[in-house]
């Protein structure tokens, strides 16, 4: 009740150099953020279905002149927001639609598909985890006067981050809101919107998207060919984002994976190499924490009478839980568990500052070894 507008504003410009926030994938700022990774339409119709209730109300919100020319698109890295936003904007021009969907065939269609639609833009820096600037928006500015290319097309321009604008930036953004160019629509992306300038919030339509659930990521990752147990696990630790579950199945982290499975069977001769790999990037200490916690939760269930889940570490666990019982006693090897578990919530939070990676890996792996 009592957080006023000056209290907003001062949350927005603390967070301008915030490193908690998961960034979207790197992006040329011409180029979609999925550009580089594409969904087969099967997938896309998938993702476009789960998240349905939320777009299929802007289609004729979107089509009116007189709704607001702004949107803010809220949800989480990996929800499918970008894949939606594009759906949308095909939809909205496809030649043969299919009821509220695009057909994702016809020559329009897929000229927006190949990014050789000029009137869709993405504005985005190639370093996501750099704030957008001043200078993009200025150049975005002077582009301004021009209307759409395409005779009767709207001219929409996505702000990747909006939550990562440095202050200039968006009080530069604020100023195109204030008066859009005729036949444009802006559409800021953003997690959160306590992490943008309210006064940009209050000028947009917004639009919620919730994670997408493990069944739509498993399906997705099946679509694409992944085997089914690589993804049935990298489903379970996507935590609801798309781009953790595609990174999750890719080879090289498969292959990290493995490494943090042994080590669980023979923890003193894989602990070095696990920290050394640990300590190369945020990213791995990010999937280490995520594979730490999953492993966590299933000992734990299984330590209270659960079975447990199905998985290539299954027999791995198994036998790490059987090992710590015969130690400890069933009892004092789940409060141990719960200390490790407290440990990784610990870790998971010093990830939003200033960190030593290899300090990091070393406190989140020493329960282990010991």
């Amino acid at each position: 009740a009592g957080f006023t507008s000056e209290m907003a504003e001062a949350r927005f410009f603390a967070s301008e150099h915030r490193t908690d926030c998961p960034a979207h994938r790197p992006t040329n700022s011409q180029v979609s953020p999925m550009k580089e990774e594409a969904l087969p339409p099967a997938s896309l119709r998938v993702i476009a279905e789960y998240h349905r209730e939320r777009w299929e109300p802007l289609l004729t919100a979107l089509s009116s002149t007189h709704q607001s020319n702004s949107l803010l698109a809220l949800g989480s890295p990996g929800c499918g927001v970008f894949e939606v936003l594009q759906w949308v904007y095909q939809r909205l021009h496809c030649e043969r639609p299919i009821e509220s969907f695009p057909c994702l065939e016809c020559p329009t269609c897929l000229r927006i598909d190949q990014e050789r639609w000029p009137d869709l833009h993405w504005l985005s820096r190639p370093d996501a985890s750099e704030p957008l600037g001043v200078d993009e928006v200025r150049a975005l500015k002077a582009k301004a006067g021009f209307g759409p290319s395409e005779a009767g097309a709207q001219h929409w321009v996505v702000v990747a981050h909006a939550d990562r604008m440095t202050p200039q930036a968006a009080n530069a953004l604020l100023k195109i809101l204030e008066e859009p160019p005729k036949g444009w629509r802006l559409v800021l992306v953003a997690p959160d919107e306590s992490l943008v300038l309210p006064t940009l919030v209050s000028r947009c339509l917004r639009v919620r998207f919730s994670s997408l659930t493990e069944p739509i990521l498993l399906q997705v990752l099946l679509d694409q060919g992944i085997r089914s147990e690589r993804a049935r696990s990298a489903a379970r630790l996507a935590q609801g984002s798309l781009l953790r579950a595609r990174a999750f199945s890719s080879d090289e982290l498969w292959q990290k994976r493995e490494l943090l499975i042994k080590f669980l069977a023979a923890p003193q001769a894989h602990h070095a190499a696990l920290i050394e790999w640990a300590s190369e990037d945020t990213l791995a200490l990010e999937i280490l924490l995520d594979q730490l916690e999953m492993f966590t939760r299933d000992l734990l269930e299984w330590s209270c009478g659960e079975p447990m889940p199905a998985s290539e570490s299954q027999a791995i666990l198994l036998a790490f839980g059987e090992r710590n019982v015969r130690t400890y006693g069933a009892e004092r090897f789940r409060d141990r568990l719960f200390r490790i578990s407290e440990n990784l919530s610990h870790q998971r939070r010093e990830l939003g500052t200033p960190i030593n990676r290899k300090l990091v890996a070393q406190n989140l792996l020493a329960p282990w070894v010991t």
